[in-house]
């Protein structure tokens, strides 16, 4: 075996260990839930940066509209922190009597487009995973690189409904990783028909459509200002082709909001039935 083979061995050797270290993870965390029920939080991911909770002035406004203390104290409790451009909650546990929640406790934020962060030079040393991502300063600031000083900056988030409670999070990460039910399973189900494939492009554009709606006059023209529009005139999550599967947590997010286009969301629709099936599945086994 050459060094080439060796390098790729070493390479399929530790994804693999990383694969069911992973899985591992999220069996430990459903044992757990189900054992502790209510009295159950899932640890905070760990290295969270902390500009995640800095806010938006437009998120500001919208939250006086359609939010609560009782509503924060729930989301910082479910994932330790409130993200900055949280708005409202989209959808509670009590509208899903088949998920067997307790209690009228969140399950799907609703997040605005906007979001204000830290700068910073790429790297992972503060928790962050670089990306290439448009990130753009307030025009009457500049930022000197070699200054320590923290400079606001402002970018897109396309991601509008965002899943929140810790059941659904583990059960649709489960469902990620397993082999019947994953990202690329509902994929090639989208394109086997038609209709399947025109409903999830309904969904998409409905999605893209309301994203735009909840920026408020001044926010669309700072994006069209900036060449955004791009960025944000995308379907689920940021997805750009209809038949793509993005991330099954941000379809069910979607699916279960109730917003525009969420019935139109087959994939959220199917990954539910599968929770659902998750959830009934356990809890025979519990009373058996």
């Amino acid at each position: 075996m050459n060094e080439s083979e060796v390098k790729k061995k070493n390479r399929h050797g530790r994804a693999s260990r990383r694969r069911k270290a992973k899985l591992r993870s999220i069996q430990e965390a459903e044992d757990s839930f189900w054992r502790e029920g209510d009295n159950w939080r899932l640890e905070p991911i760990k290295g969270t940066p902390a500009d995640r909770s800095r806010t938006w002035p437009a998120v500001i406004q919208r939250r006086s509209e359609r939010w609560s203390n009782e509503d924060e104290a729930s989301i910082i409790g479910q994932i330790g922190y409130l993200p900055g451009n949280a708005v409202a909650m989209a959808a509670r546990s009590d509208q899903f009597p088949s998920l067997c929640i307790n209690g009228s406790v969140p399950v799907v934020l609703e997040l605005y487009p906007i979001v204000l962060r830290d700068a910073y030079d790429g790297g992972k040393s503060d928790g962050r995973k670089f990306k290439s991502r448009k990130r753009t300063l307030p025009d009457d600031q500049e930022r000197d690189p070699k200054s320590e000083t923290s400079t606001d900056v402002i970018e897109p988030f396309p991601t509008m409904f965002w899943l929140t409670h810790p059941l659904l999070r583990i059960l649709v990460s489960k469902l990620e990783m397993g082999i019947s039910h994953n990202v690329k399973i509902f994929e090639s189900k989208i394109a086997t028909n038609k209709e399947w494939l025109d409903s999830m492009k309904e969904a998409h554009e409905a999605y893209g459509k309301a994203r735009w709606n909840l920026l408020s006059e001044s926010d669309r023209e700072f994006i069209n200002h900036k060449n955004w529009s791009n960025a944000l005139n995308t379907g689920v999550a940021g997805i750009r082709k209809p038949d793509a599967v993005k991330c099954l947590h941000a379809h069910l997010a979607h699916y279960l909001s109730g917003g525009p286009g969420s019935k139109k969301n087959l994939v959220g629709k199917w990954v539910m039935d599968e929770v659902c099936n998750l959830v009934k599945t356990r809890q025979e086994a519990q009373a058996g």
